[in-house]
């Protein structure tokens, strides 16, 4: 596949996104708290647990010495093990045609790190498979722009409404500034016209990257409500580009039973396409 190019993240977009993420976590943690409404609380919360999750963060390889890759991000990145990053190299500048202004640089996708050991002044990584060749000089970074991510229930559970935690927890991504959620009936229409099945997407690292590059988001936010009596929810991350899991989450949930409508089955709905489309599209 021939290489993407990207206009460079501009420096100070990147500093004012660290400065700002430890801001943006802390009103959404005392949100979290003041919240009445048991929904919001607990998407206020899963929020927070993913800005802390993915920080922005903008560095450079070091050296690749026995197949390791040495980088200088470190602990006050808030950099962790099992981190996933970009590994570019920065070409040619853009330059404007008419002004003459630089615009930034052209990039050159050489695959994804994933962190192993983060110390004090430098982490370290082992490049994905298929990465192509990188040297030191090489740049690595987890996008300073909003992360977009595709939200999809496992199962539908009598103890939790999906359209309710689905819609705070897409106001609750926007309010962060980090992330960007597209609920269910946004994109599951377009994944069964790629004829694959959920139970073949969260199976298959290439489902993944196929409905990644489809659907030009970044991450897959998979949540797992349970069954009636359980007393958290799952949240777990996966990556569109390497299908690989990178966060997973327990959210607690004190939620009683809601009743269920006239004629439904009381256990847990099997996941699958059936029933999901019932569920409007948020508007914006």
């Amino acid at each position: 596949m021939p290489s993407k190019i990207f206009a460079r993240l501009k420096t100070s977009t990147l500093i004012r996104s660290l400065l700002l993420a430890p801001l943006l976590v802390s009103a959404l943690f005392c949100s979290a708290r003041a919240a009445a409404d048991p929904y919001r609380e607990a998407a206020l919360d899963m929020a927070r647990k993913l800005v802390l999750a993915f920080p922005p963060a903008e560095g450079f390889v070091v050296s690749l010495p026995a197949g390791e890759v040495y980088l200088d991000l470190a602990e006050d990145q808030l950099m962790r093990p099992g981190m996933e990053l970009l590994v570019y190299r920065e070409g040619a500048e853009i330059v404007h045609p008419v002004s003459g202004d630089v615009l930034g640089r052209y990039e050159e996708r050489l695959g994804y790190v994933t962190l192993t050991e983060v110390q004090e002044k430098y982490s370290v990584g082992t490049l994905v498979a298929g990465a192509k060749e990188v040297q030191a000089g090489d740049r690595v970074r987890i996008s300073a722009r909003p992360l977009r991510a595709l939200l999809l229930f496992l199962s539908e559970s009598p103890s939790v409404d999906a359209g309710r935690l689905a819609r705070d927890l897409t106001d609750a991504a926007d309010e962060s500034q980090r992330f960007r959620l597209r609920d269910e009936p946004e994109w599951l229409p377009r994944l069964k016209e790629m004829e694959i099945t959920i139970d073949d997407l969260l199976a298959d690292p290439a489902a993944l990257r196929r409905l990644g590059e489809e659907g030009r988001a970044d991450l897959l936010l998979v949540v797992d409500p349970g069954t009636v009596g359980d007393a958290s929810i799952g949240l777990e991350v996966r990556s569109l580009w390497t299908g690989r899991i990178l966060a997973d989450f327990r959210q607690a949930w004190t939620v009683v039973e809601r009743p269920a409508p006239a004629g439904a089955a009381p256990a847990a709905v099997a996941r699958g396409f059936a029933g999901r489309e019932t569920r409007a599209p948020r508007e914006y």
